[in-house]
C-alpha cells in the first residue's frame, strides 16, 4: 500500500515525498488478507437451497460494505495525489498550452493575416493583368473581323468567299489568331455547301470563341523555406444533422465521421421492453441478455 503522501513545492511544481506510515501498512496487510479470504469464500459457495441463497445476500452485503470502507480508507490518499496531478497538469498547462503553444499561435495568426493581405493583393493585380489582356485581346479580334468583313463584303457567292479566305490564311503576314478565325469562318461556310460530314462539330462563328482568353499568375512574395500555407475549413456548425446523416446513409460521408452512444443505445433498447421478457429490436443493434440483480 503506498504510505502517507506529502506535498512539496519547489520552483512552484509539486513534488510528491513518500513516507513510512505503519498504522497504514498494517491496515493494508489485513484489508488484504480479508479479501483473499471473501474471493476463497465467494469461490467456494454453492447455492443449493434457502438458507445457502440467504448466506448468499448476507455475503454480497458485507463484501459490497467492505468495498466501500477500503475506498473511503484510500480516498483521502487518492484525492490528494489527484489534487498533485491536477497541479503538475495546471503547471505544465501554464508552460505550453498557456505558454510556448500560445506564443506559437500567434505568430502563426500574424503570418496568416500577412498571407491573406498578399493573397489579397495578389489576386487583385492578377485580375487587373487579365482585364488589360482580355481587352487587347478584344481589340485585335474586332480588328481582324474587321479586316476579313472588308474582304468579303464585295463577295456574294459562297465559294468565292471561301476562296478569298483560303487566299487570306496562305498569306505570309498572316497570324495564328487570324488564322485561327478564318478556319472557323470557312468551317461556316462549309456547313452551308453541305462540305463537310456530320463528324464535324458545330463550332460557333463569334470571335469571342475564337480564341480562348489569355490568363494570368501572379506571384507576390517568396515563402520562407519550411513554410507552406492553404485555406482549410474547420466545422462552425452541425445545423441539420438529419441531412448529415442522410449524406452518410448515401454513402457520401464515411460513417466513421458519426459516433453512436451506446449507453444511450442501451437505455432505449430497454426502455423498449421494459416490464416484458422480449429482446430489445433496434435496426442494426445486437443485444445480449445479461441478469442484473441488486441487493440493498
Amino acid at each position: 500500500m503506498q504510505n502517507e503522501v506529502k506535498e512539496v513545492e519547489v520552483s512552484g511544481l509539486p513534488a510528491i515525498i513518500v513516507g513510512k506510515d505503519e498504522q497504514l501498512e498494517l491496515w493494508f496487510s489485513n484489508t488484504t488478507k480479508d479479501v483473499e479470504f471473501a474471493l476463497s469464500k465467494a469461490t467456494a459457495l454453492v447455492i443449493s437451497d434457502d438458507d445457502s441463497m440467504q448466506l448468499a445476500v448476507e455475503m454480497k452485503r458485507a463484501y459490497k460494505q467492505g468495498e466501500k470502507d477500503a475506498a473511503d480508507k484510500i480516498k483521502p490518499f487518492k484525492d490528494r495525489v489527484n489534487e498533485i496531478k491536477d497541479q503538475i497538469l495546471k503547471a505544465e498547462k501554464s508552460l505550453t498550452v498557456n505558454g510556448y503553444k500560445h506564443a506559437a499561435d500567434l505568430v502563426v495568426n500574424k503570418i496568416n493575416m500577412r498571407v491573406d493581405i498578399l493573397e489579397e493583393e495578389r489576386k487583385a493585380e492578377e485580375k487587373r493583368i487579365n482585364d488589360l489582356a482580355e481587352r487587347d485581346r478584344q481589340k485585335r479580334l474586332n480588328s481582324i473581323n474587321g479586316a476579313l468583313d472588308k474582304l468579303l463584303e464585295k463577295q456574294t457567292d459562297l465559294n468565292a468567299k471561301r476562296q478569298s479566305l483560303e487566299d487570306r490564311i496562305q498569306a505570309p503576314d498572316v497570324t495564328e489568331e487570324e488564322a485561327d478565325i478564318i478556319r472557323t469562318r470557312i468551317e461556316a461556310i462549309d456547313k452551308q455547301l453541305g462540305q463537310v460530314s456530320q463528324r464535324v462539330e458545330t463550332k460557333q462563328v463569334a470571335m469571342e470563341e475564337v480564341s480562348a482568353p489569355m490568363t494570368v499568375s501572379v506571384s507576390n512574395f517568396d515563402k520562407p523555406k519550411g513554410m507552406s500555407s492553404s485555406i482549410v475549413y474547420e466545422v462552425h456548425e452541425i445545423h441539420n444533422p438529419k441531412a448529415v446523416l442522410r449524406a452518410i446513409l448515401d454513402g457520401t460521408l464515411s460513417i466513421a465521421c458519426v459516433n453512436f452512444n451506446v449507453a444511450k443505445i442501451k437505455q432505449a433498447g430497454n426502455d423498449q421492453v421494459k416490464g416484458t421478457n422480449t429482446a430489445p429490436n433496434i435496426p442494426g443493434v445486437t443485444f445480449i441478455a445479461k441478469r442484473d440483480t441488486r441487493i440493498r
